[in-house]
């Protein structure tokens, strides 16, 4: 893997610390007020020691990353932290399993909830409950004490648990909303043109309808194949995908074929896909300069990003597409008369590497014959530990969230605080309707299902449903149920 390894040199750092905090005061009474820059009190721990924080980039001047580690540093410079950076997200995940099975993953690393239940299990990650009840801010002027249920989105949280423990510290999420083509949909008489926060699928449908009776060709696009889609389409009833989960032994039952959960996903097949309404390219596929082509589409934080130069120069007015962006629609449902609110949400947090638990069952600690190198390595394991522990709930600190979240906005935040300021709101455009990405969902449909399954063979799930609805939409000749009892069968008999 292609990687770039940058090394924080903590030594200038702990200069300029110890510079500012000359001359400085501390007047102690009952409520131990602190005045100036004076040391915290009570004082952080010493820690010492080297760590390893294994990431990627968004971009290649985004160093998002590089900023959350020289916070940490200023507040520890006797801890020396170097970065392992894939080049791409796409590139970092691609190998993160088998860097975790073989050990080579960093002391810290960037996880996303959908695998915390295996590793978790494994004991390969470090239970961090314990340790993240009041952590002391100490970049607040009365060092506060934070608490992760006070200080996180309560989704954010819940997708960094499992068994009820805390197994990563959330860092930022990605969630799915509607980007709006206005200049097409004010072709065809579309009002409003931004529609409310409780719109339905139906209204969708209607107007991708009214798009293709003017003449436009398939203009929705969509990756139906993408769990956060075809798993919100299968939860629009509020069904449940699974009946029966048991963390122990894995006795997973996948019910694709559940009645609800089935004429969820048969709405998707058969009145966009079947009906002509969705493109051929996905989201990933299309470009900015190609946007103006599609009325509506079902994208992601990330894509923005990726169409930032496109949509600058729109309101420069170099193009002419006018553009916003809508909370992801509801689903109404007419036997209740009710909508559900169902969208797929993404976790990532820092969880921290138990190398210990790896050594251990690996034979490494087996293979030191000597004592005393043996008693120094597992004394360096466990020192690495904790100063990891320290550096994963460090982003529980607001100026570290901002820090790690990129003040350019390239990441939506999970911490309340940070979620709230608006500098992130402000990317690409100022003035667009970004604040939808602060909307966070109680679901983690990639985390639902791949608590169960390694990320291959959940990847093969997304492939084959979308291959499915695919061949559904083109013949006439087998039920849809038929499909999905397919992919039920070979799941749970994964």
């Amino acid at each position: 893997m292609n990687k770039n390894i940058i090394k924080l040199v903590t030594m200038l750092l702990a200069a300029v610390m110890m510079i500012s905090l000359i001359s400085c005061s501390v007047e102690e009474d009952d409520n131990e007020e602190i005045v100036g820059l004076s040391t915290p009190v009570p004082i952080p721990d010493e820690l010492i020691g080297s760590i390893v924080f294994s990431s990627y980039r968004c971009d290649d001047g985004e160093y998002a990353c590089f900023d959350y580690m020289q916070t940490f540093v200023m507040q520890y410079p006797s801890v020396d932290v170097e970065l392992d950076l894939a080049d791409s997200a796409e590139e970092y995940f691609s190998t993160l399993e088998e860097r975790i099975e073989n050990g080579t993953i960093g002391d810290v690393f960037t996880i996303d909830s959908s695998m915390l239940a295996k590793y978790a299990e494994k004991n390969y990650i470090v239970d961090l409950s314990n340790h993240s009840e009041g952590v002391i801010d100490f970049t607040s002027d009365d060092y506060n004490r934070l608490y992760p249920s006070k200080i996180f989105y309560p989704a954010a949280l819940a997708n960094s648990l499992y068994d009820g423990r805390m197994y990563m510290c959330p860092v930022e999420y990605n969630n799915t909303v509607m980007f709006l083509n206005l200049d097409m949909l004010s072709s065809v008489g579309i009002d409003p043109l931004v529609p409310n926060d409780d719109w339905t699928w139906q209204e969708v449908e209607q107007i991708a309808l009214k798009l293709i009776e003017a003449g436009y060709e398939k203009p929705i696009a969509m990756d139906y194949s993408d769990y956060s889609v075809w798993g919100a389409f299968a939860r629009s009833k509020d069904a449940a995908l699974y009946e029966e989960i048991n963390f122990a032994d894995k006795d997973l039952a996948l019910k694709l074929t559940n009645p609800d959960v089935l004429s969820g996903i048969e709405y998707l097949a058969n009145n966009f896909i079947k009906a002509g309404l969705v493109a051929d390219k996905t989201p990933a596929e299309i470009k900015a300069e190609d946007l103006s082509k599609y009325g509506l589409i079902i994208c992601d934080h990330s894509d923005l990003v990726r169409w930032e130069k496109g949509l600058v120069s729109n309101i420069e007015g170099e193009k002419s597409l006018d553009w916003e962006l809508a909370h992801f629609p509801r689903f109404y449902d007419e036997k209740t008369d009710s909508s559900v609110a169902s969208i797929g949400v993404q976790t990532i947090g820092l969880a921290v590497f138990n190398r210990e638990q790896f050594n251990l069952d690996n034979g490494v600690y087996d293979a030191i014959e000597d004592d005393e190198l043996l008693a120094e390595e597992k004394e360096n394991v466990e020192n690495s530990i904790v100063n990891s522990i320290r550096f994963a709930l460090y982003a529980m600190v607001e100026e570290a969230a901002v820090a790690i979240t990129g003040e350019d906005g390239y990441r939506v935040p999970a911490l309340m605080s940070a979620n709230a300021m608006k500098y992130w709101r402000n990317y690409p455009v100022d003035g667009k309707n970004t604040s939808v990405f602060s909307l966070y969902s109680a679901y983690d449909y990639p985390a639902e299902i791949t608590s169960f399954l390694l990320l291959a063979p959940a990847a093969e799930i997304n492939d084959a449903m979308g291959e499915a609805i695919k061949k559904y939409a083109a013949s006439d000749d087998v039920s849809f149920d038929a499909y999905m009892q397919i992919i039920q069968d070979a799941v749970n008999a994964h």
